[in-house]
């Protein structure tokens, strides 16, 4: 059956008779449109590599506005079903854990998305004062990580060494880093992550900076009301929310240096060895990006 988008509006699809379209395996797809002149391609963004669409793959594209967040952050999905009466009780198309979706920032950025960027005008999913605002934020953003609020949860791989959001307004956007989450320094004679990946520069790394767990989780970062934290004034904490693939760690008999992530816990951590575990704490008045991240949770609270 030809490949036909007639609308990206969730509240539209059965009364276009939008048909149920099979993407299975493709890596270009075309659609035709309603207008019938100008088709609809989309590439797979690859993701950790993998370039297709996974085997049956039916369903339709659609917009999604998520109302807890600002108008930016829309993007389109596709909600794999086999009938548009099933849509609201079926689930977004993910590939390796991750959701796939094509974001506001990419359809604006991108000048193959021309025909898909009139179908969010015409059917006023987007009206041109936000398109012309995104356009104004910086095309590199939309191979981001993007927070758009402080809460909004996100997926985190644990072997990364830095974490790098990037936090966005209609207006504004800055990069912020939180290095060594889930590292740590200490003498080995291979480093696990190496060893993991079949990959060896030396029979001994000293004092070699290591990740200390395998995993993809998901996570938040929230305001902390602990006793603890109050002298310190506004300060961020991370809460692991739930888990996307095992998480286990990189050294045999680990000590716990890291303390083992766990879903509705905190990050913690230990200053030494033997010592009790602290929930790990950004103070905003007293680190680099603090004035950064209050001024982002400002204007979101507007």
């Amino acid at each position: 059956m030809k490949r036909r988008v007639l609308t990206l509006d969730p509240s539209k699809m059965v009364s276009v008779k939008q048909n149920i379209c099979d993407i299975s395996l493709g890596t270009r797809l075309r659609f035709s449109t309603s207008n019938g002149e100008t088709p609809l391609r989309i590439y797979l963004q690859r993701i950790d590599g993998c370039p297709v669409f996974p085997e049956d793959t039916r369903g339709v594209l659609y917009y999604h506005s998520n109302p807890t967040l600002p108008p930016i952050a829309g993007e389109v999905r596709f909600r794999i079903c086999d009938s548009l009466e099933d849509f609201d009780r079926c689930s977004d198309l993910h590939v390796l854990k991750r959701r796939w979706s094509l974001s506001l920032l990419r359809i604006v950025h991108t000048p193959n998305f021309a025909t898909l960027r009139q179908m969010l005008l015409d059917e006023g999913l987007v009206d041109t004062q936000l398109m012309s605002d995104v356009s104004c934020l910086p095309a590199k953003l939309q191979d981001r990580l993007l927070l758009f609020h402080l809460s909004q949860p996100f997926v985190l791989d644990l072997a990364q060494c830095q974490l790098e959001p990037n936090l966005v307004t209609r207006h504004s956007s800055q990069k912020v880093k939180f290095p060594n989450l889930f590292t740590e320094r200490r003498q080995v004679q291979q480093s696990p992550l190496l060893l993991y990946t079949g990959k060896r520069k030396s029979d001994f790394l000293e004092n070699a900076v290591i990740n200390q767990y395998l995993g993809l989780v998901k996570v938040r970062f929230e305001l902390s009301n602990l006793p603890q934290h109050r002298r310190l004034g506004p300060t961020l904490v991370l809460r692991f929310l739930d888990f996307l693939t095992q998480v286990k760690p990189l050294i045999p008999d680990y000590d716990g240096s890291v303390v083992e992530p766990k879903p509705g816990q905190f990050l913690q951590r230990r200053s030494r060895l033997l010592a009790q575990p602290k929930v790990w704490a950004y103070p905003l008045n007293k680190r680099t990006f603090g004035p950064a991240i209050e001024n982002f949770i400002t204007a979101t609270l507007k």
